[in-house]
């Protein structure tokens, strides 16, 4: 903040503090005692005074490391669901090692999809293969659930109530990554296709998850109720996202 030596402030202040002063068209010595005894305050906040929040100190990590601990919580969140929801008791030794299979490439899917939403800000553009990568983590698991005898279940309609205790379930599961991947976000208003990245690489997640739990490969309740969610999810949480920007101003 200033020269041991003088008690004067460092150039790098000065001209910190110049420029805040900048739209008044005053120098630091022109300027009031007052007003200079209020930007010292600010420059000190955001200097050495300022300390750092979670969100910061989870934003500094590198990015290998901040790509894990969003994949540890996606796939922790879904396993907790799973230890206290219990697994379906139909699954037999055939079905339960080919649904595994299904779900490892699920998974793959939603780390690499997540990877994406966290690549850093400094690296040139994707454009084209960001929007690519969107519609993979979006539109995946509704091409599963297209797929006859993809998913190894009862093929019979379940009731209403099974529609909305999925996407309950899957909610439940894909939010919290969602919020996680989105706290290690560098960006201040994230692009729309990491936030989708992030829902729709969560809902993804959710939906392999899912198939552990409920029996049903029904097209209607696996889209409806599985595979949809991180569609919807995404666009709902980009709304947030933008509102609260533009709240934020």
């Amino acid at each position: 903040m200033s020269d041991p030596r003088t008690n004067e402030p460092s150039e790098e202040t000065r001209a910190r503090v110049d420029a805040l002063l900048e739209q008044d068209r005053l120098t630091l010595d022109e300027a009031p005692a007052p007003l200079v005894d209020a930007i010292w305050e600010q420059v000190a906040e955001e200097t050495v005074d300022h300390k750092t929040n979670l969100r910061e100190r989870l934003r500094q990590l590198a990015s290998p490391a901040r790509i894990a601990i969003a994949s540890f919580a996606m796939i922790g969140i879904g396993a907790s669901f799973l230890a206290m929801s219990g697994l379906r008791p139909d699954l037999d030794a055939g079905s339960t090692a080919w649904l595994a299979t299904v779900h490892a490439i699920v998974l793959l899917g939603s780390v690499g999809g997540l990877a994406l939403a966290l690549r850093p800000n400094h690296l040139p553009p994707l454009n084209l293969l960001a929007w690519l990568g969107v519609g993979s983590v979006l539109l995946m698991p509704i091409a599963i659930a297209l797929v006859p005898g993809l998913l190894p279940g009862m093929t019979g309609h379940p009731p209403t109530v099974a529609h909305v205790m999925c996407a309950a379930n899957g909610l439940f599961m894909a939010l919290p990554a969602t919020a996680v991947v989105l706290l290690l976000d560098r960006s201040r208003n994230p692009a729309s296709w990491r936030v989708l990245l992030a829902a729709g690489a969560a809902g993804m997640s959710a939906f392999g998850m899912g198939a552990w739990h409920c029996p049903s490969v029904d097209p209607f309740h696996l889209i409806v109720a599985h595979a949809g969610l991180g569609a919807v999810l995404g666009l709902v949480v980009l709304g947030v996202v933008r509102l609260w920007g533009w709240v934020r101003g």
